[in-house]
């Protein structure tokens, strides 16, 4: 199904961004580097963590692979500030709370289900 959905998304997308890309030049400086840069982000970091979930679901319990999943772009930020200059942001640290807030319910609905 991920598989799919990847697939679709990106021929929609680029669809509508190529004509944009290509006439401003954006590639013309890239170089080996920089390609393989993103292809580690597109297929590395994305592509193939979605693909991997699915197996992720077979031994571990659907709440722990959903918590991996959503807290990623926590860890994304932190990795971020820390090591490449980003700035902390009230909106990042908004974002963050949220994101634990909604790990912290599906954890103690969890834990209220397999009590009763």
């Amino acid at each position: 199904m991920m598989k799919w959905t990847f697939l679709y998304a990106t021929l929609m997308t680029a669809s509508f961004l190529a004509g944009d890309l290509f006439s401003a030049g954006t590639f013309s400086g890239f170089n080996i580097s920089d390609w393989l840069c993103v292809g580690y982000v597109v297929f590395g970091a994305t592509f193939l963590s979605y693909l991997l979930m699915p197996m992720a679901l077979r031994v571990m319990r659907p709440t722990t692979v959903s918590m991996y999943n959503y807290i990623q772009p926590v860890v994304s930020s932190a990795v971020a500030i820390a090591f490449f200059g980003d700035e902390l942001t009230m909106q990042k640290l908004f974002s963050a709370a949220m994101i634990f807030l909604g790990v912290y319910l599906v954890t103690i609905s969890r834990r209220a289900a397999d009590s009763v």
